[in-house]
């Protein structure tokens, strides 16, 4: 009777630990697809907002007198003044790594 309980406790064991193999195996699948698809769209949005940037350029030097190098510097310039503006919003604090307490390992 306990060889009985035994065997089935053990069989169960390998039935569980199979499923367990199963389930991290088809979870990594769904995350493998799901990362080769986020590349994808950033690549791709990447590719779009360099295309923009230049349709941008391209559009100042169409009517303005201004030359394309100077289109360029401008719609350069504007984008930096954005980017630094945009991560100023996002690093909200940005003194916390500069004040967290020091740990002085020496006596």
């Amino acid at each position: 009777m306990i060889s009985g309980v035994v065997a089935d406790a053990k069989e169960l064991l390998i039935s569980e630990l199979t499923l367990t193999k199963l389930e991290c195996q088809r979870e990594f699948a769904k995350a493998k697809t799901a990362a080769v698809t986020v590349a994808v769209g950033v690549g791709l949005g990447f590719i779009g907002a360099i295309a923009l940037v230049f349709m941008v350029v391209h559009f100042l030097a169409t009517f303005t007198v201004v030359p394309l190098w100077g289109c360029f510097g401008i719609v350069g310039g504007v984008l930096a003044l954005f980017v630094n503006r945009l991560t100023s919003l996002i690093f909200i604090f940005p003194d916390v790594a500069t004040s967290a307490p020091r740990v002085c390992l020496s006596k």
